[in-house]
């Protein structure tokens, strides 16, 4: 089973706290050509599954993120390396989401059909992954990236249907609409802290990665 991870990041602050201070990059030292290996096997791995074709063997561990013993103390801080052009095509998602949550503040059961407007639109940019047709969930939208669907935590946002958002009521609607918009500012720091983000060798800033904490995915 994957693990599931509290998905509600804490706001940004102006002068965050410790527990709150965004994350260091790693030292540019070995660790460089680490990631850059690492980043080529996932590459590998993901291509495989994609084509359908057999990826080289690797070795495959596991790990608990929650102490064994006292399980209500983190054991481990999972974070996955983006680029800056995904952490941003992922602002724009959710910003896009954010937008018609709200549009749809009076009448609920039209924030899917908006929605089904928005991924009709992206499906005619073939950068995008949108849909004309029905979808049951976000995750069939093509509204968010699809990286998302390939990491091991769950994720609300792409679970997220008609039914669910209707249920949710006032108040769970709008702490929802708050928590993306506390990741769309989260993100907005990340961008901001430019010493942080590490180049794997491409020499252009739109590849440099970025470590985010599961945390602070939708």
């Amino acid at each position: 089973a994957q693990p599931r991870l509290n998905n509600n990041a804490p706001p940004p602050q102006s002068d965050p706290s410790p527990d709150q201070q965004v994350p260091d990059a790693p030292p540019e030292t070995d660790l460089g050509q680490y990631l850059v290996n690492e980043v080529f096997r996932a590459q590998l791995e993901y291509i495989g599954r994609r084509g359908e074709a057999q990826s080289p063997r690797f070795y495959r561990a596991w790990a608990a993120d929650r102490d064994i013993t006292r399980p209500q103390l983190d054991a481990l801080d999972p974070s996955v390396f983006l680029t800056r052009n995904q952490v941003n095509g992922l602002a724009k998602s959710l910003n896009d989401i954010v937008v018609r949550a709200k549009a749809a503040d009076v009448d609920p059961g039209s924030f899917f059909d908006l929605l089904q407007s928005l991924a009709a639109t992206t499906s005619l940019d073939p950068t995008m992954g949108g849909q004309a047709g029905e979808f049951s969930n976000l995750a069939e939208s093509g509204l968010l990236p699809s990286f998302l669907e390939e990491l091991p935590y769950h994720s609300d946002i792409l679970l997220l249907n008609r039914q669910q958002w209707q249920d949710m009521g006032l108040t769970g609607r709008e702490e929802f609409i708050g928590g993306l918009e506390q990741n769309l500012a989260i993100y907005q720091l990340f961008n901001e802290s430019t010493e942080r983000w590490l180049d794997l060798g491409s020499g252009d800033p739109a590849l440099d990665v970025y470590p985010v904490p599961l945390i602070y995915l939708p």
